[in-house]
């Protein structure tokens, strides 16, 4: 589901405003960002991760 939504918001800008996103902040899973990156012919969409998701991460990886 999140994947569909993130697909249609990404296509319902360049509908409505004649533009692109360029980057996609994530929150570590790869899913969503696979369906996105090539999404637009002549622009290719870059990954960002969100800092709170990847403390959140190194803190769990740390405890175990």
């Amino acid at each position: 589901m999140e994947t569909e939504g993130v697909r249609r918001v990404f296509q319902r800008i360049e509908d409505k405003h004649k533009m692109q996103y360029t980057e996609y902040y994530g929150d570590g899973d790869d899913k969503v960002f696979k369906e996105v990156e090539d999404t637009y012919k002549s622009v290719r969409v870059v990954k960002r991760e969100c800092v709170g998701h990847v403390q959140k991460r190194e803190k769990k990886r740390r405890k175990v």
